[in-house]
């Protein structure tokens, strides 16, 4: 997530992520000390993901015609509850496929 490459800003830039990646790291480190979450993932990783979805769901509210708070709001709570509860896989979903399952299965009738 680079919006600036060089200059002031961009250094100010990297280390506003940096700064927000950790804290954000750290509060998932807290909440695996305290099992309130399973995941086997790093928490730099996680901390990432959120951040990347924020930014991305900023970028998306500023790019509209006419940006409404609330609903860009809601949308960005949406989009972490999202990253948060997860898609809920199923076990055989997560099963290893051997390559061209997925193709073999689509052409079933």
């Amino acid at each position: 997530m680079t919006l600036y490459l060089k200059g002031r800003q961009a250094e100010q830039f990297q280390a506003s992520c940096g700064r927000i990646t950790g804290h954000l790291a750290s509060f998932v480190t807290q909440a695996l000390t305290a099992r309130r979450l399973g995941t086997r993932e790093d928490p730099q990783i996680v901390a990432q993901a959120l951040l990347s979805t924020f930014a991305a769901e900023i970028r998306r509210w500023i790019a509209a015609d006419d940006p409404d708070l609330k609903h860009g709001l809601a949308r960005l709570r949406r989009m972490l509850s999202l990253q948060v509860t997860g898609l809920a896989p199923r076990t055989s979903a997560l099963k290893k496929q051997p390559a061209g399952a997925l193709e073999k299965r689509k052409k079933k009738p």
